[in-house]
């Protein structure tokens, strides 16, 4: 990762709550904002679920 640089991952998981995937995000800090990690979040919760 570079100084000055943001990332979250979140985790979709099978039936069995074992990590299949893990989608991530990331930009310059001063950009990303808060919003988009919440809805790589609840995305990755909705693909999980289904």
């Amino acid at each position: 990762m570079e100084l000055g640089a943001r990332s979250k991952v979140a985790r979709i998981r099978d039936d069995r709550d074992k990590m299949i995937a893990g989608p991530s995000i990331s930009a310059p800090a001063d950009r990303l904002q808060e919003e988009w990690l919440g809805d790589l979040i609840a995305t990755a919760a909705e693909i999980s679920t289904t």
